[in-house]
């Protein structure tokens, strides 16, 4: 009778002892999960560049980087360094905008594969081209995945079957986080874009960014829009003219003086 009872206590207590075990292999795993998986500044690049283009064409939209500049150092203000690709900028250190004026004739796509050659520029860099603008705060863990770069809202509908549509474009990717390294290697920009969509590299969500076509400079849903994009900012937007050559001007106008609005502030 006394060696059952015996028998039973030792039996219940390798069942505690099991249990416990199992309990801290558990928690050990999550422990490790929670690690691996840790967005913390210690995974991520220590220095991060802003690349900004600025387009050849004679019009309102030359200036656009002024507005991007001011809203990078607010919402970004994390940066190291904010470039300029223009073939007009003063080469060199603008201490009001807070830029690096680097001299480069070219197109947006052909900007982005300068991006680098350009002397100095960190391991990672940010191209926002010359048509995204950060609305609210962004912190560096926000724009990786441990150390991984990622690409936002690289296309609009994520059912899209054909990921090189005609809208599947360099210049209407609100924001491309970039390997310095990987882009040298690639010998395009598309297919540095194909081998960051392979790799599982890019986010699609509405939240991240928000289109703004403008149509004209009167438009009347432009104001509405833009109301929007203050009463609920993303986190970029993407501005897009589709006016009329006759109106193209005054279309940039009306981006210019909102954002100038915004961000002279």
């Amino acid at each position: 009778m006394e060696n059952g009872e015996e028998d039973d206590k030792s039996m219940k207590k390798w069942k505690n002892i099991l249990i416990i075990l199992c309990l801290l292999f558990a928690i050990a795993t999550i422990v490790i999960i929670v690690i691996a998986l840790d967005p913390s500044q210690s995974n991520i690049p220590a220095n991060v560049d802003v690349v900004l283009y600025q387009s050849s064409s004679p019009s309102d939209r030359m200036y656009r980087y002024i507005a991007q500049s001011k809203a990078v150092w607010r919402h970004m203000g994390w940066v190291r360094n904010v470039y300029l690709l223009s073939q007009y900028v003063t080469v060199g250190y603008n201490e009001v905008l807070g830029i690096e004026g680097v001299r480069f004739t070219g197109t947006d796509a052909e900007a982005f594969m300068h991006c680098s050659q350009i002397p100095g520029i960190s391991s990672h860099f940010i191209y926002l081209s010359d048509r995204t603008v950060p609305f609210r705060h962004i912190s560096k863990s926000y724009l990786f995945m441990q150390s991984i770069p990622r690409m936002f809202n690289v296309w609009r509908d994520t059912q899209e079957t054909n990921l090189f549509a005609s809208y599947f474009e360099l210049p209407t990717m609100p924001c491309v986080v970039a390997s310095t390294e990987q882009l040298k290697r690639a010998s395009s920009w598309v297919q540095f874009v194909y081998q960051q969509v392979s790799e599982t590299r890019v986010i699609s969500r509405e939240d991240l960014d928000r289109d703004v076509f403008v149509c004209t400079g009167h438009d009347d849903n432009v104001s509405a829009q833009f109301d929007k994009l203050v009463s609920n900012p993303p986190y970029f937007a993407t501005f897009h003219i589709n006016a009329n050559d006759s109106d193209l001007t005054n279309a940039n106008r009306t981006v210019n003086t909102f954002l100038n609005k915004i961000f002279d502030t």
